[in-house]
């Protein structure tokens, strides 16, 4: 069953002479890219958008997995905060952000000569995600979804392909750590990523600093508990210190 979606996905690059794809280094887009790369050679470009939702470490680790892929690699500068209607924070804030995202990236692959992929694969379209129909009204290529490739495929097949993210934790934007309805701002973003910088200095990898005005909520996976106890008194200090006035750990944890 994977061999033959494995093959569909090949196809379907084929198909297209260049591509363009908006990379951000997960576990699907670099699937994409490996086999964009497989099946076209130097006629695929993996491009990422480098702006404020986006943690520094993770624009780093995108840079690191195209070159360890050996697809064509550039990332591209584009302030969001400039733009009003993401930054009041509604509830469709990942349309807007998408929309103008893949706006950018539809210009650089006109130029180029090349069609417009992503990573969406085919558990993201059975869900609610404003970011699709956005993805739809600019006719963006999913490929992953097109062949029919859900998350648990999409890692099992990284994996059999050698691509060392394939259990990486899933990564969403900065912003989604603010409530809807609260104004997204730079130093709020600056923050929230420094705050996760430094759990993941403790060796915790899936988890989210969620940001309530000035109090700090922390999700980690309940087995991970322990190591915010042994080390209660370092996070309040640090996040203390970034500006947050309390500092709260979520007892459901990320695990459900």
């Amino acid at each position: 069953m994977l061999d033959r979606k494995h093959k569909k996905l090949q196809g379907i690059l084929k198909d297209n002479r260049r591509v363009l794809i908006a990379f951000s280094g997960g576990v699907d887009s670099s699937l994409l890219a490996r086999v964009a790369k497989e099946a076209l050679g130097r006629n695929a470009l993996a491009v990422t958008i480098d702006c404020e939702m986006v943690p520094r470490r993770e624009l780093k680790g995108a840079r690191a997995m195209a070159k360890a892929i050996g697809i064509k690699h550039r990332a591209v500068k584009y302030r969001m905060l400039k733009n009003k209607e993401f930054t009041r924070n509604p509830q469709n804030r990942c349309y807007y952000c998408k929309r103008k995202i893949m706006g950018i990236l539809l210009e650089a692959a006109e130029k180029e000569g090349s069609v417009l992929m992503d990573g969406t694969n085919a558990d993201d379209v059975r869900g609610r995600r404003p970011g699709l129909k956005a993805l739809r009204e600019l006719g963006v290529l999913s490929p992953l979804a097109m062949a029919g490739i859900s998350k648990n495929e999409a890692r099992k097949l990284s994996r059999k392909l050698g691509l060392r993210n394939y259990d990486r934790p899933e990564m969403t934007c900065l912003a989604t750590r603010i409530p809807t309805g609260e104004t997204i701002t730079k130093e709020r973003l600056k923050r929230i990523e420094k705050a996760e910088e430094f759990l993941q200095g403790l060796r915790i990898r899936d988890l989210r600093v969620r940001d309530h005005d000035n109090i700090a909520r922390i999700e980690v996976k309940r087995e991970k508990f322990k190591i915010i106890f042994n080390n209660r008194e370092k996070i309040i200090k640090e996040f203390k210190g970034l500006g947050f006035s309390h500092v709260c750990l979520d007892m459901e944890g990320r695990d459900e």
